[in-house]
């Protein structure tokens, strides 16, 4: 099985409204029936005019807003009835040419990204060229994926990684990784980000050390699963070398 992320850019609404608003981020995890969209800005700035612009557009196709519910700051959850159709959908199209796709579908700054399990790797060559019709496509990433782990891939609940992180250490972590501090080489130093969220650089790298503590300890215990090793034994058999 392959494991592959890819960006695409086609001529959506959707899209230009995240190239309109470049810290503006919509999750979406869609059946056909129902939407449910996460939406966020990185700032203050963008945030009422985003969302009103969300809004108006999802409106004017026809998707009826259901619940709306706050999800921290610069942050909303929407749950709309669903008017994309199956046939022709990406989402048909990567199952078409046996791949899974995972949700969510991610769209920022201009981009669609999609992560998908493909069980036949022949037949990726064939679904990038289906996909290019609708616009420029990137394989960002694409690698084997062990099969006796799929089950543990899907099934880690959000909860178990970031339940632990205040509101504040989240909102830190998210602004790192969207104005590119995690990026290599790095574009942006603490006190850039700190000076845009309009805090103190030292109370918001406290924040951000907070929640890399917190999401690596989390995670830790997964990576042991996968590479089938225990840190803390990994640890004793450096000491002895």
């Amino acid at each position: 099985m392959i494991q592959i992320t890819i960006k695409l850019k086609p001529k959506w609404d959707l899209l230009s409204l995240t190239e309109r608003y470049p810290t503006l981020t919509i999750y979406d995890w869609c059946n056909f029936t129902t939407d449910f969209y996460q939406v966020r800005t990185a700032t203050d700035a963008d945030w009422e005019e985003a969302v009103k612009a969300f809004l108006s557009l999802r409106k004017k196709l026809g998707f009826a807003l259901q619940k709306r519910v706050e999800a921290g700051p610069n942050s909303n959850v929407f749950v709309m009835s669903c008017k994309h159709t199956r046939r022709g959908s990406i989402e048909q199209v990567m199952q078409n040419h046996s791949c899974m796709p995972v949700f969510p579908l991610v769209y920022h700054k201009g981009w669609l990204e999609l992560r998908g399990i493909c069980l036949d790797e022949t037949k990726l060559p064939a679904m990038f060229a289906r996909l290019e019709r609708l616009g420029e496509l990137r394989v960002e990433k694409r690698g084997r994926m062990n099969s006796n782990l799929l089950r543990e891939n899907m099934l880690i609940p959000t909860s178990a990684l970031v339940s632990g992180l205040t509101l504040k250490q989240a909102e830190s972590l998210l602004a790192a990784v969207d104005f590119g501090y995690y990026n290599v080489p790095r574009k942006v130093r603490f006190e850039d980000i700190a000076g845009t969220m309009e805090v103190p650089r030292t109370t918001y790298e406290e924040h951000v050390r907070k929640a890399e503590g917190k999401v690596i300890g989390a995670v830790a215990p997964y990576l042991a699963i996968f590479f089938g090793k225990h840190p803390l034994n990994e640890q004793e058999d450096h000491r002895r070398v």
